[in-house]
C-alpha cells in the first residue's frame, strides 16, 4: 500500500516553513539564543503568533493519533496529552484517538497501526499529532550552558492511501531488555533487515541528539549494514540543526523524507532508525511510488 502524507501544520519554535525548517530554501533558521548572567541557552520557543495558529487546526480525520514521550499511559495522558490538548482544542472533540507512548519510536510503531486500518478500511484519513517542549524550556527551570538544542515543536500530517506516495515495504521493532546492550539491540534490527531485504540504501536517517549511552550503542552496530550502505549512500541526521524532538523525532524525520522525495532531492531506498530513551527501538525500509 503506498501512502500520501500532507504536512498540515508544523512549528519549530518561530519558524512554520517546512522548506526552510528542512533545509530546502535559501532562509535560515536558526536558534533563540537566552542569557541570563553567565548561563545561556540555544532554543527553539514558540510565540503568541504561532500558538495562534496551531488553535485553529481542524482535526476531522476518521482516526486521530497522538505521539507521546515514551511513559506509562496514565503518566503521558496527564502530561503531554493535556498539553496537545491546550494547543489544539478540537482534538477534545475527536471520538477517535489512538495514543502512542512510545518516544522517538511512536510514529514508527503508529505507522503500523495506520496500515493496519487502512488494509481492513476501518479509515479512510488519518491525522497524526505530536508535540514536544524541551523540559528546558518550562519557565520554572534555570538556564543553564549547554551545547545543545531546546526545542518546541509540533506537528500535524494527514496520512491516506494513494496512488502516488511512500511504501513501507519492511518494518521492524525491538524492545530494550536487560540481559542486552544497546548494540546488541540496534544490531539485531539491522541484521533482520539484511536477512529479509538487504537491498542498498540510498539514504539512512540516523538520530544525532542522543544521550552519549544510546549514540555510541547504534554507531556500535552501524558495521552490521555492511553491503547495504554503500560509497553512494547518504547518512541523515535530521535532528542535527533542531535538536532533540523527543515524540515529534519519527514524524520529523517522515515529513523530511517525504518533502525530500517529492521535490526529487531524494531517490531510490530510505532507511529510519528511531531509539527511545528507555526501551523501544525501531526500523524501516521506505521506498517512493512516483
Amino acid at each position: 500500500m503506498n501512502l500520501q502524507l500532507d504536512i498540515e501544520a508544523l512549528q519549530l519554535g518561530e519558524y512554520s516553513d517546512s522548506n526552510a525548517i528542512f533545509g530546502l530554501s535559501d532562509d535560515e533558521i536558526a536558534a533563540t539564543v537566552s542569557i541570563k548572567g553567565e548561563q545561556a541557552l540555544r532554543h527553539y520557543s514558540f510565540n503568541e503568533a504561532g500558538r495562534a495558529e496551531l488553535a485553529k487546526l481542524k482535526v476531522d480525520a476518521d482516526a486521530v493519533f497522538v505521539l507521546l514521550p515514551e511513559a506509562p499511559l496514565e503518566q503521558a495522558k496527564s502530561q503531554v496529552y493535556q498539553d496537545t490538548l491546550a494547543l489544539v482544542p478540537q482534538l477534545a472533540q475527536s471520538k477517535k484517538v489512538y495514543l502512542f507512548p512510545y518516544g522517538r519510536c511512536a510514529m514508527q510503531l503508529a505507522l503500523r497501526q495506520a496500515l493496519k486500518l487502512f488494509n481492513q478500511q476501518l479509515a479512510g484519513s488519518i491525522q497524526v499529532l505530536a508535540y514536544h517542549q524541551d523540559e528546558r524550556l518550562a519557565a520554572t527551570q534555570a538556564l543553564e550552558q549547554t551545547a545543545s538544542i531546546a526545542s518546541e515543536c509540533f506537528i500535524a500530517a494527514r496520512l491516506q492511501p494513494a496512488k502516488r506516495g511512500f511504501a513501507v515495504p519492511w518494518a521492524s521493532y525491538e524492545v530494550q531488555t536487560s540481559d542486552k546492550s544497546i548494540a546488541a539491540t540496534v544490531a539485531a534490527l539491522i541484521q533482520r533487515y539484511r536477512g529479509q531485504c538487504g537491498q542498498e540504501l540510498t539514504q539512512c536517517y540516523m538520530p544525532s541528539a542522543l544521550s552519549s549511552d544510546l549514540m555510541d550503542g547504534w554507531l556500535a552496530a552501524f558495521q552490521c549494514f555492511e553491503n547495504s550502505v554503500g560509497s553512494r549512500s547518504q547518512v541523515i541526521f535530521a535532528d542535527a540543526r533542531v535538536g532533540d524532538l523527543a515524540a515529534c523525532t519519527g514524524l520529523f524525520n517522515l515529513c523530511h523524507l517525504f518533502t525530500h522525495y517529492q521535490q526529487q532531492k531524494h531517490a531510490g531506498l530510505s532507511f529510519q532508525l528511531d531509539i527511545s530513551d528507555q526501551t523501544y527501538r525501531s526500523a524501516m525500509m521506505l521506498a517512493w511510488v512516483a
